[in-house]
C-alpha cells in the first residue's frame, strides 16, 4: 500500500501556499481530537508538522501563535513542554468543526424571501460601520449598496440583537424582488459567484485526482495524514466563503454538490491509514497519548 513514484509524478501533493502552518495545526488538532487525547509533547507536534514540510523552527512558531490564539495552551514538566487544547470556548469550536463538515449536506428549503437590512450611521460615530459590516459578513449577507445588505435565509432576529448591541439603528425585513432586472439591483448579483465557483473549481482539480489511488488502497501513510489535513482545510476555507445560497437561486451545473463528495470521500476513505500516521509520529513521545488519539467523522 504505497503512493509509488509513478503515481506522485502526476499527484505531487504539499501544503497550498494558502494554508499556513498555523491553519494545519489548528485543522490537526480538530482533526485528530487532541482536546481529548491529552497534552502533546512539543517535539511531537514538531515531527507531525515535518510530514507537511514544515521547519522544526517554523512548526514551534506555529505552536507560540496558535497558543497565543487561545487554542493551546503551553505545559512544562521539568524540562519537557507539551501543549492541550485550551477547554474555553472548546464547544464553540467543535461545533464549527461539525459546520464545516457538515456544510453542504443538507439544503434547505427557501421561502423565497430575502432578509433585507438597511441602516443609517452618523459619522460622528463612523467607526461603528466597519463593525456591523463584520457581523453582517459572519451571516453571509452580501450588500446590494452601501447601506442595503441582503442575504435568503432568515436572520432577522439575530440582526435585531446585533443592532442592539452595537447600539446601531437599522431596519430589518423579509421581502421578494419584484423583477430585479428592471432595478438595476438584483440581489442574487450581490454574491461573487463567479469567484466561489473558482473555488470549487480549484479544489476539484487538486484533489479529484487522488480518489483513484484512495479507492485502490495506494495511498501510505505519510501522504494519507497530509492529503486529508489539505482537504479539510480546504473546504474549511470554503465553507467560510461560500454563502450557501439556496438552490433555487443558483445554475443549474453549481459544484458544490459535486466537489463536496470529492470531500467527503477523501476525508473519510483516508481516515484510518492517516491516523495510523499520527499515532507512529507521536508514540516516540508519549505511547500512552499516541494510543488515545483518534480520527473524526461525520
Amino acid at each position: 500500500m504505497d503512493t509509488t513514484a509513478e503515481d506522485l509524478a502526476q499527484l505531487a501533493i504539499s501544503v497550498p501556499q494558502s494554508v499556513s502552518s498555523q491553519n494545519i495545526l489548528v485543522t490537526l488538532v480538530a482533526d485528530f481530537d487532541f482536546a481529548h487525547a491529552g497534552a502533546v509533547p512539543s517535539a511531537a507536534i514538531v515531527d507531525v508538522l515535518g510530514d507537511f514540510g514544515i521547519t522544526s523552527a517554523g512548526a514551534r512558531i506555529a505552536l507560540s501563535r496558535v497558543a497565543r490564539s487561545g487554542r493551546l495552551e503551553q505545559v512544562r514538566n521539568g524540562r519537557q513542554t507539551s501543549y492541550k487544547v485550551n477547554p474555553s470556548g472548546l464547544d464553540d469550536r467543535e461545533q464549527r468543526l461539525r459546520t464545516y463538515v457538515g456544510f453542504g449536506a443538507e439544503p434547505t428549503r427557501w421561502d423565497g424571501k430575502w432578509t433585507v437590512v438597511t441602516f443609517s450611521i452618523p459619522e460622528e460615530v463612523r467607526g461603528l460601520r466597519p463593525k456591523l459590516r463584520r457581523e453582517l459578513e459572519r451571516l453571509r449577507f452580501a450588500p446590494l449598496t452601501d447601506a442595503v445588505w441582503v442575504q435568503p435565509r432568515d436572520h432577522a432576529a439575530r440582526i435585531i440583537e446585533i443592532g442592539d448591541d452595537l447600539d446601531v439603528s437599522l431596519a430589518v425585513m423579509r421581502a421578494t424582488f419584484e423583477s430585479p432586472e428592471r432595478s438595476g439591483l438584483d440581489p442574487l448579483g450581490a454574491f461573487p459567484l463567479d469567484e466561489i465557483r473558482t473555488l470549487y473549481d480549484q479544489y476539484r482539480r487538486t484533489f479529484e485526482p487522488w480518489l483513484s489511488l484512495v479507492r485502490a488502497n495506494r495511498v501510505d501513510a505519510h501522504h494519507a495524514l497530509v492529503l486529508r489535513a489539505n482537504v479539510l482545510a480546504s473546504w474549511r476555507h470554503i465553507a467560510l466563503t461560500d454563502p450557501d445560497l439556496p438552490r433555487e437561486l443558483l445554475p443549474d451545473d453549481w459544484p458544490q454538490s459535486a466537489v463536496r463528495d470529492i470531500f467527503v470521500e477523501l476525508w473519510e476513505g483516508l481516515g484510518p491509514i492517516a491516523l495510523q500516521r499520527m499515532r507512529d509520529l507521536v508514540r516516540p513521545h508519549d505511547a500512552e497519548l499516541a494510543s488515545r488519539l483518534r480520527v473524526r467523522h461525520r
